[in-house]
């Protein structure tokens, strides 16, 4: 009888055991596919992170270097410019300059004309005044001469006609020589006066107007 039981429940224990591998089975199935998905969940992620990390540098480094040539460009341009404006700046100076120089010029050849047709009128006006004073001196002259000549033939005695007629031409050559001396020293003074107005106008040889006193050498 004994020997029936433990043979009922050896028998119930093998076959308990039986249908529990299945179940234990299954149980070290799910156990190792959870630890296979974390491992690959952790892979993947630590990939990712990897990744991520590896990405965000690279990325990093490019946008620097992006940047700083940019900067670069932008202050190769920015010189560029300031240099344009200077160079601008200064054309346009100059082209002022030039201009303000012409002006002066202009206003300095206005005032030389001006000046000039003072100077000239002065002069040649005091030079005819000069000639006419001469020319009555010597007119005066000459008709002293003449008056002086006819008296001096009715002297009948040769000797003291001779005489006289002596006198009168040294007397003529006497009032000859101070006209033309007289007219010779306002002449002078007439052209040393043009020097000094000509210097005023700050007139040269290149204004057209060099002569000098020489030119009326001959009056």
């Amino acid at each position: 009888m004994l020997k029936k039981y433990l043979g009922t429940a050896v028998l119930a224990s093998l076959m308990a055991a039986t249908m529990a591998l299945p179940v234990l089975a299954e149980n070290a199935n799910d156990n190792s596919n959870s630890n296979s998905n974390v491992n690959v969940n952790t892979n993947a992620n630590s990939n990712s992170n990897v990744n991520s990390n590896t990405n965000t540098g690279v990325n990093s480094n490019v946008n620097a270097a992006v940047d700083w040539r940019e900067q670069a460009k932008l202050e190769r341009e920015r010189i560029k410019a300031e240099k344009e404006k200077v160079r601008e700046q200064k054309r346009l100076e100059k082209e002022k300059a030039k201009e303000q120089k012409k002006l002066e010029e202009a206003a300095a050849n206005a005032a030389l004309i001006a000046c000039m047709q003072t100077a000239i009128p002065a002069r040649e006006t005091a030079l005819l005044k000069a000639v006419d004073t001469r020319y009555a001196a010597q007119k005066a002259a000459l008709e002293a001469r003449k008056t002086a000549l006819v008296e001096t033939w009715k002297k009948v005695d040769a000797k003291e006609r001779r005489t006289a007629i002596k006198a009168v031409w040294t007397s003529f050559q006497t009032s000859l020589s101070a006209a033309n001396k007289a007219f010779r020293a306002d002449k002078h003074a007439i052209w040393t006066q043009f020097y000094a107005d000509r210097k005023a106008c700050k007139a040269s040889g290149n204004s057209g107007d060099a002569m000098t006193e020489g030119a009326d050498a001959s009056l």
